[in-house]
């Protein structure tokens, strides 16, 4: 997984991870919170162990979008 298909994953389980557990909230359903809860999570965690610069491999800062630069190596992230 490169690390936009990574940026793009945490963005969907997050919007998931909201709305599921906001269902949860006015079904007045703990489990289904948890569930969203879970689900946006699981999107930090890939984020964080597969959002990586190509040429250094070191973690992308993901808040307020990918950067055009890798801040670690200064090499420029390829466009898709």
């Amino acid at each position: 997984m490169n690390y936009r298909q990574s940026y793009r994953l945490l963005n969907t389980a997050l919007a998931a991870g909201l709305v599921i557990a906001l269902l949860g909230a006015i079904l007045d359903k703990l489990w289904i919170m948890t569930l969203g809860g879970a689900i946006a999570i699981a999107g930090v965690v890939q984020a964080v162990l597969f959002c990586r610069c190509p040429n250094c491999g070191e973690s992308l800062e993901t808040r307020g979008g990918l950067p055009a630069y890798c801040p670690s190596c200064g090499n420029k992230l390829e466009e898709k």
